[in-house]
């Protein structure tokens, strides 16, 4: 993710969200798959945050639910706004 969080899900097909940003995987835990924000706070390797998402594609390949499709968001167009618009 850009930081953002923008809960994209598809109909069509599971998105895995990953984010590498601890204050928006913290915020918005509920539309991200994967957290490798360790990688930047605990000094971990590129390669076990690779693992990570590695493992939640496979998981999500044999039938796992990613979190879009828990939390029923399937908005293919929708642009996500977080806080007041005026």
């Amino acid at each position: 993710t850009t930081g953002r969080g923008a809960p994209q899900g598809y109909p069509i097909a599971p998105v895995i969200k990953v984010c590498g940003n601890p204050r928006t995987s913290e915020k918005l835990s509920e539309h991200i798959d994967v957290d490798v924000s360790d990688v930047i706070t605990k000094n971990k390797t590129l390669e076990e945050a690779a693992e990570k998402v590695f493992e939640k594609l496979v998981k999500v390949a044999s039938g796992e639910k990613t979190n879009a499709e828990i939390t029923g968001y399937d908005k293919t167009i929708d642009i996500y706004v977080r806080g007041i618009i005026l």
